[in-house]
């Protein structure tokens, strides 16, 4: 997960995987372009080849454009050793932090009593448990 709000990111199970059973899916939409839906996925080689089979035979992969413009960006942040890309995901991550902190000064200010939420550390959602409410399907209906 790149869009992480910790000075340091925390470890991905991918990187904790002994025995070659993890799969780690990411989404390049949110770091580098709402709507662009393309994402990889990384992990032990012969997880990654059938999966990779799969995604061939049922989708066609995504947009050869969105693929065409990530590769070229991608190629241009490795030559630097990728340290745009850093820089990149810093920017997007101080981005999101700034509008999660808005969000939640709304929050506390607005629904104190009403609701109970805990900060996230990373993502752009923020989990409410609406308080007296046992099932929120009516509400939500309304």
């Amino acid at each position: 997960a790149y869009l992480q709000f910790r000075p340091s990111r925390l470890k991905t199970y991918l990187s904790m995987d002994t025995d070659g059973r993890v799969l780690r899916f990411d989404s390049l939409s949110k770091i580098l372009c709402p709507g662009l839906r393309i994402g990889f996925v990384t992990g032990p080689q012969p997880l990654v080849e059938r999966l990779n089979l799969h995604t061939q035979a049922s989708s066609l992969h995504s947009c050869g454009v969105a693929q065409a413009i990530t590769l070229a960006l991608m190629e241009q942040w490795k030559q630097d050793s990728w340290a745009g890309w850093e820089q990149h995901v810093s920017d997007v991550c101080n981005f999101y932090l700034k509008q999660r902190d808005c969000f939640l000064e709304s929050a506390d200010r607005h629904l104190q009593g009403l609701a109970e939420y805990n900060v996230p550390e990373a993502g752009m959602f923020v989990w409410m448990k609406l308080l007296g409410v046992k099932d929120s399907e009516n509400l939500i209906l309304q």
